[in-house]
């Protein structure tokens, strides 16, 4: 579903998902306190529940297609950031999440195909809007946000319209990404792809496999959160992500 939301809106997912983050750390730290003095972990009334446990608890397993991976964090959703809205298609920055792996952790190489048919997704949201309102500098080799010129460069029809960033949202709950296929791996699968700490920004990978002829428009597991960019935001979210300052 195709979702136009405002700057507004964007800032209340980036806090939503900031606290998401901070409660699955501390309650991961809480089991750890419990697990080293020989206590079982019981609920914080108002603060942690049996169901928090069940889905932050990083200490379990997670079965796909292509293998048994140790669970990340079940944080509430999977996202994937591009800076331009395209009709159709897939919109592949210069410096993808994968670009630059040679294979998926975990896949073996009869089954990966070509290193096209994956898309990177990610644990965090603020990764994944850096991907919607930057660009990546191959010779500076860094992030740099998008400028006035470039979001309002005339395009021809079917071209990538830079006028608005895109945020891909889907439920990581979804049963829909846990795959049914024989071989390994299967297409809309998410398959752990590693740990990621870029200049304090922790993330989890994910990479998806797509037959070529999908496009994640018309993938029914996601929202696509689209929002106009403008120069000054896309610069706010560029200092947020590499200099850490605050949203």
């Amino acid at each position: 579903m195709e979702k136009k939301v405002s700057i507004r809106d964007i800032a209340k997912l980036h806090v939503s998902q900031q606290l998401e983050r901070k409660k699955a750390i501390l309650l991961n730290l809480e089991l750890d306190t419990c697990m080293r003095a020989g206590k079982e972990w019981i609920p914080i009334p108002g603060i942690f529940t049996w169901e928090d446990r069940k889905r932050y608890e990083m200490d379990q397993k997670i079965m796909l297609p292509n293998g048994t991976f140790t669970k990340q964090f079940s944080l509430p959703n999977y996202f994937r950031g591009e800076n331009a809205y395209v009709t159709r298609g897939r919109h592949i920055q210069e410096q993808d999440m994968l670009t630059e792996m040679e294979q998926i952790p975990g896949v073996e190489p009869e089954y990966y195909g070509d290193g096209s048919e994956w898309l990177a997704f990610t644990s965090n949201f603020d990764q994944a809007l850096l991907h919607a309102c930057c660009k990546w500098d191959k010779d500076a080799r860094e992030w740099r946000p998008l400028t006035e010129d470039e979001i309002h460069k005339p395009e021809k029809e079917g071209d990538a319209d830079y006028r608005y960033g895109v945020i891909y949202m889907a439920k990581a709950d979804d049963e829909r990404f846990s795959g049914k296929a024989e071989c390994s791996p299967a297409c809309h699968v998410m398959t752990p792809a590693g740990i990621l700490a870029e200049r304090g920004q922790r993330q989890y990978t994910f990479a998806m496999r797509m037959q070529k002829e999908d496009t994640l428009q018309e993938d029914a597991c996601f929202d696509r959160l689209i929002f106009e960019h403008t120069e000054d935001f896309c610069r706010d979210v560029c200092e947020l992500m590499t200099g850490l300052k605050k949203f």
